[in-house]
C-alpha cells in the first residue's frame, strides 16, 4: 500500500513535465501493482497511458508486454494477441532475445486462456528455446507449465506430466546451482 501511495503521489509530477520514460516506467508499475490488487479497470488504464506515451521502441514493446497480461486477464484476449504481435516486432527488430522470449511465453498464455492450445504450444516452443539458450532456467520452467498445461487441455496427459516434470527439474537445478559449498557451509 506504502509502494502505491508513493506512485500515485508522484503521478501528477511526471505528467505535469510530461517525463516520458519516467511517465512510461511510473505507469506501467502502477498498472502491475493494479493487476496484482484486482483492481482491472486501473490496470487497464494505467497501462493504456503508458502505451500512448511510449515513444521508445523498447518501452513501448514492454508496455505492450503489461498491457497485454492486463487484457487477458480482463478477457481481452484478441486485443491482447495484437498488443502482443507488436511487441514482438519490435522485439525481432531490436534483436532482444530475452524480450521475446517474454513476448512468445505471453502469447502462450493468451492463448491457453483462449483455449487454444497448439497455437500455445507454439508460442511457448519459441520461447522454451530462447530462454534455455540465454540459460533462463525460471523463465524456461513457466514456460514448461504452460507447455504442460496445454497439452493437458490437448487431453495429451502423459506429455503434459513430462513437461510438468521438466518445468520442476529446471527450478530444482537452478535452485541447486545456488546453493553453493560456501553457502552451505554457512
Amino acid at each position: 500500500e506504502l509502494g502505491m501511495e508513493y506512485l500515485d503521489s508522484a503521478l501528477p509530477l511526471f505528467r505535469k513535465h510530461s517525463y516520458g520514460p519516467g511517465l512510461v516506467s511510473l505507469l506501467n508499475s502502477l498498472g502491475r501493482q493494479y493487476l496484482e490488487m484486482g483492481k482491472l479497470a486501473d490496470a487497464l488504464a494505467a497501462h493504456r497511458e503508458a502505451e500512448a506515451a511510449a515513444i521508445n521502441p523498447r518501452s513501448r514493446a514492454y508496455t505492450l508486454l503489461y498491457l497485454s497480461d492486463a487484457l487477458v486477464t480482463t478477457g481481452q484476449t484478441e486485443e491482447a494477441l495484437e498488443r502482443l504481435s507488436e511487441a514482438e516486432e519490435i522485439a525481432r527488430d531490436m534483436d532482444i532475445r530475452m524480450l521475446q522470449a517474454e513476448v512468445f511465453q505471453a502469447q502462450g498464455d493468451a492463448l491457453l486462456h483462449a483455449g487454444r492450445f497448439d497455437e500455445a504450444l507454439e508460442a511457448y516452443g519459441y520461447a522454451d528455446t530462447t530462454f534455455e539458450e540465454l540459460g533462463l532456467a525460471i523463465e524456461q520452467s513457466e514456460t514448461l507449465h504452460g507447455m504442460s498445461r496445454a497439452l493437458d487441455g490437448l487431453a495429451k496427459t502423459e506429455e503434459a506430466v513430462r513437461y510438468a516434470v521438466r518445468a520442476i527439474e529446471a527450478v530444482e537445478n537452478h535452485r541447486a546451482g545456488l546453493s553453493t559449498p560456501q553457502l552451505r557451509g554457512a
